[in-house]
């Protein structure tokens, strides 16, 4: 998926989302040490990311 999303934004098919504040109540998924490219903020990875799968 990064990978994709990456060639997706070179060729200007997809943008990432812009960037949301840290929640104050985050779900027992989240994992603040893992990167989002497309919602640029922490909380999953970029390959695990749904809603840029969903996009795709």
């Amino acid at each position: 998926m990064s990978s994709v999303l990456e060639k997706l934004i070179k060729s200007g098919h997809l943008k990432p989302l812009d960037p949301t504040p840290l929640p104050k109540n985050p779900s027992p998924n989240f994992k603040p040490n893992l990167y989002c490219a497309y919602h640029q903020g922490v909380g999953h990875h970029t390959d695990s990311c749904f809603r840029l799968r969903h996009a795709i």
